[in-house]
């Protein structure tokens, strides 16, 4: 064998074509054993490979030059007595006038705006903090940084897909007190007419003095009417009833009264509206089919109601006075009942719809009895896309108030309760009684007897124990498939 010696540049760059790759190891040890750099070694490996670009051009091939940064002398540098803030630094400046010239050149999107607070008038637009002007800050660079949309996420369901809250079936009991607390409303001027219920606030009704009452009282009524007052109060099916307020509220076509209670062993605050003279209310104005908006600010649309509901609840005042009166009671986990008969049951569904809209994290529900109908398509679909809202309508066959307002536009909404020989629950239907079965005095008669509050409360108390126990139109007829019958599932 010959003499070994040491293989120079000029020996690998003269057998740079018939080296084996796979000797591509031994031939980079051997060039670095000769002195080469790693940029003579790359090309030696890979004498054809273009010239590569800079990295800043392959990501960001039309970003403009980067402006030089600013040297900072000693003085410029924050100290930890006065530390420089994020929105001030020299680099977030950069980095906002960079990210803004971004968005100039490209001329897609306009410059983003500032970070800012929450503008709550103008949804997901923000109201700037930090001056635009380049001069206003005194750095020479604006504060523009882009900016992130406020994203409001609402769950909603629907007929079809409704949350289990809406579909679950009250219990008879609660059904019961809530026809009986309708039923007070109705007769307790027959006690006082004009009763001070602020006296019964604030604890238990059996923990209640009569005396006391009386002493304490302006109205000067007697001790015997106060424990009218009260042993009337107790009928209603409640143990442990709390009175939390009355309202009485005036409008251009008669007066509302509310009496708020509560019961810390069902767990709920129900809210009872009654409409004075609801009888001539509903024969006079519901017979036309006039209708109003109802702008909500949680609401996509806006949606329509019958103009004299629209006054009676909206226009005079009463939503915003009701909805203050319940957000200044304490009742934590407590769910919230609206319950109502006839005008007062529009109301009390009308109520529940917008106390749920705007308190998504309670659960609200709406007992009512003889109610009309309220609204149209949209104002179904609203009642019907709250998943924390449940609406029960409890209807006698003759009940002439269901007929009301006239025409097909005006839909029912939640689920109704059929009182005859039993009772029959249908799921989001939408029952429109004739007025043409309305025609002799016998059928004005039964129409007049069927709507009132003792008529709901005597039948359903006349039938013991007997309740539902799920909706009587889901078990459908089933298809035929290749001449086989077979049941949906």
């Amino acid at each position: 064998m010959g003499e070994d010696r040491v293989i120079t540049n000029e020996d690998l760059i003269s057998t740079t074509s018939t080296i084996n790759p796979i000797n591509m190891t031994e031939r980079h040890v051997r060039a670095s054993s000769a002195g080469l750099t790693v940029e003579e070694m790359m090309e030696l490996s890979y004498p054809n490979a273009p010239e590569p670009a800079p990295l800043r051009e392959m990501n960001y091939p039309n970003a403009p030059e980067p402006a030089p940064l600013k040297e900072m002398n000693e003085e410029e540098y924050p100290t930890p007595e006065l530390k420089r803030s994020p929105g001030t630094s020299k680099t977030m400046q950069l980095f906002r006038r960079q990210f803004s010239k971004a968005y100039i050149s490209f001329g897609e999107v306009s410059p983003p705006q500032p970070f800012g607070r929450r503008n709550k008038s103008k949804g997901s637009q923000a109201t700037p903090i930090s001056p635009a002007d380049p001069e206003a800050n005194g750095s020479g660079l604006p504060h523009v940084v882009p900016s992130i949309p406020f994203l409001e996420f609402k769950i909603l369901s629907s007929e079809i897909e409704p949350s289990q809250y809406q579909v679950d079936i009250p219990k008879k009991a609660d059904i019961v007190a809530c026809g009986r607390l309708c039923q007070f409303m109705h007769e307790y001027k027959q006690i006082s007419n004009n009763y001070p219920f602020d006296l019964l606030k604030g604890g238990p009704l059996a923990t209640l003095n009569c005396e006391l009452l009386a002493l304490t009282d302006s109205n000067k009524i007697g001790p015997s009417n106060h424990q009218a007052m009260i042993h009337k109060l107790k009928e209603c099916g409640f143990d442990d009833l709390v009175v939390d307020g009355f309202i009485r509220h005036e409008f251009r076509e008669g007066a509302i009264e509310v009496l708020i209670v509560s019961s810390e062993q069902l767990r709920q605050m129900i809210v009872c509206i009654n409409a004075i003279g609801d009888e001539q209310l509903i024969k006079k104005t519901l017979k036309g089919g006039e209708t109003s908006e109802v702008i909500d600010e949680n609401t996509i649309n806006a949606v329509k109601i019958h103009t004299t509901l629209h006054d009676a609840f909206i226009n005079s005042g009463l939503k915003e006075r009701l909805f203050k009166n319940l957000g200044n009671l304490e009742r934590p986990f407590f769910d919230i009942v609206f319950t109502g008969h006839s005008f007062g049951a529009a109301i009390a569904t009308l109520a529940a719809l917008t106390y749920a809209d705007k308190n998504p994290q309670l659960r609200i529900s709406a007992n009512v009895y003889g109610c009309p109908r309220i609204g149209k398509e949209p104002f179904r679909r609203w009642v019907h896309s709250l998943p924390n809202l449940r609406v029960f309508r409890l209807e006698n066959p003759q009940d002439f108030a269901l007929a009301f307002p006239g025409g097909k536009d005006f839909m029912t909404v939640g689920h109704g309760i059929q009182i005859n020989a039993g009772f029959k629950v249908y799921r989001f239907d939408n029952f429109t009684p004739s007025k043409k079965l309305i025609r002799t005095p016998l059928d004005i008669s039964r129409g007049k007897a069927d709507h009132k509050i003792n008529s709901y409360v005597e039948k359903l108390t006349a039938q013991g124990e007997s309740w539902m126990t799920d909706f009587c139109d889901l078990n459908g007829q089933g298809v035929v498939v290749d001449n086989e019958k077979r049941s949906l599932s």
